[in-house]
């Protein structure tokens, strides 16, 4: 089954392990489409909720209506 997903993420994590781990999932879906577009947070949360991406990476929390954040990780300050 074919399809396309579009990823929007601090550049960081577009450079850095996203592209080995989106290869992991790739390998059972060998039709799907990603695109992966590294941005700024304040960009990733503007083109999210504007439907331009269809999920995203950010270093930022916000209150917004129309998105849902799930937490993957937390600051550490030791």
């Amino acid at each position: 089954r074919a399809g396309s997903l579009r990823i929007a993420a601090l550049p960081a994590l577009a450079l850095g392990f996203l592209p080995f781990l989106i290869a992991r999932f790739r390998e059972s879906r060998p039709g799907l489409s990603i695109m992966i577009d590294g941005i700024p947070s304040h960009l990733v949360l503007d083109r999210v909720a504007g439907g331009q991406f269809d999920f995203g990476f950010a270093a930022i929390l916000t209150e917004r209506p129309s998105l849902n954040f799930t937490p993957i990780a937390a600051p550490s300050f030791a």
